[in-house]
Parts: structure tokens; sequence; C-alpha cells
């Protein structure tokens, strides 16, 4: 069952709906943020799914707190760019504080998520290599 956020803070004006925002207004959204937050529910369509929004916090630097559904918290753990939670609110409160309390590790781990970007997941290094996995069956 969801809810509203804003259903679910103390403080309700604390949450901004900016409906659709283009790809220019994007950046300066994510440029604003500590952190992406992916809080992905522990059902079969998250377990199967990779947000790509993952990979745009990572481009802007940005560390991610996610739940450890799917691939998402052993990607998170593999490259040491967040932090991962049980998929259950009070875990993922508990995480996001500890992780906010902690402003030095998590510019370090949005440092390191935004190498990461850059040396395993830009499109030149992804085209690659798909390019040679095709190769090797053609």
């Amino acid at each position: 069952r969801s809810f509203p956020v804003e259903e679910t803070v103390k403080v309700k004006a604390a949450v901004q709906r900016t409906g659709p925002v283009n790809y220019e207004q994007l950046a300066d959204y994510v440029a604003a943020c500590d952190a992406g937050w992916l809080p992905l529910a522990n059902n079969a369509a998250n377990r199967g799914r990779f947000p790509m929004k993952a990979h745009d916090f990572m481009a802007a630097g940005r560390p991610l707190i996610v739940t450890d559904v799917g691939d998402l918290g052993p990607f998170v753990q593999q490259w040491q760019i967040g932090y991962t939670a049980e998929a259950a609110a009070a875990p993922l409160a508990e995480t996001v504080l500890t992780a906010v309390a902690q402003p030095d590790i998590l510019r370090q781990q949005g440092e390191q998520a935004r190498r990461v970007a850059e040396e395993q997941f830009a499109w030149p290094i992804v085209a690659a290599k798909l390019d040679q996995f095709y190769r090797q069956f053609l």
C-alpha cells in the first residue's frame, strides 16, 4: 500500500512536487541533492529492473541511498557508492539519517560514484563492451 509522501513526513511543506521537468531542469534538481534516493519496494517488478536514474545520480557525482532490492543493493556495495537499507520504512529512514549525518562520507561516495560513472559506465565504454560481445558471436 502506498501513501503520498507528504502524508508520511512531519513537515508536509518540506515536500515539493515539481511535476514533469525537462532534462536541463533535471540536472539542476540533481545538483541540489546530497544523494540520490532510490527507495524500491521489494516486489517482482523492482527485483527485475535497474533504475536508470541511478546512473544519472552517479554522473552528477551523487552517492546513492537505496533499498537492497534486486541488483541495486549489490551494485552500490560493489562500487562503494552509497548506502543500502532493507526495503522497509524504519530501516530505510535509519539509513538516510545515518547517511546525512556523515557529509564527508557522502561526499567521498559521490566522488567515487562519479569516477565509476566515467570509468565503467560512460557510453563509449559501454558501447565498446557491447561491440566486443557481439563480435564474439558474429
